[in-house]
């Protein structure tokens, strides 16, 4: 989590330079150009990246921690019954799949 915050600190004057570069572009208004849609991407992608970053730790600790507590069940309550774990797992790998692809506009 830190090595993210520290690489948005660190770029911050690029997407400065980048957000001025697609200014500058609005303003020529060139046929078969959308600068419109590239900043709204890429200010799209930052949040996502800037949203998942802490999120998918703390999911992924969650499903770790609930598989090693134990249950006071039968084993054949405990199949029937869907984990917590299983669930923070999940949303953890959704949380990784649209980070990765955001991280490819950043």
């Amino acid at each position: 989590m830190k090595a993210v915050h520290n690489w948005f600190k660190s770029t911050e004057d690029s997407f400065k330079q980048k957000a001025t570069e697609i200014d500058s572009r609005l303003g020529m208004e060139l046929p078969a150009d959308n600068p419109e849609a590239e900043w709204q991407d890429l200010h799209n992608a930052m949040e996502i990246v800037q949203w998942y970053f802490a999120f998918i730790a703390v999911k992924l600790r969650r499903a770790v921690h609930q598989l090693l507590l134990p249950l006071d069940l039968d084993e054949d309550d405990i199949e029937n019954i869907p984990s917590d774990s299983d669930g923070s797992a999940k949303i953890a790998l959704i949380g990784m799949d649209r980070s990765i692809a955001a991280w490819r506009w950043c």
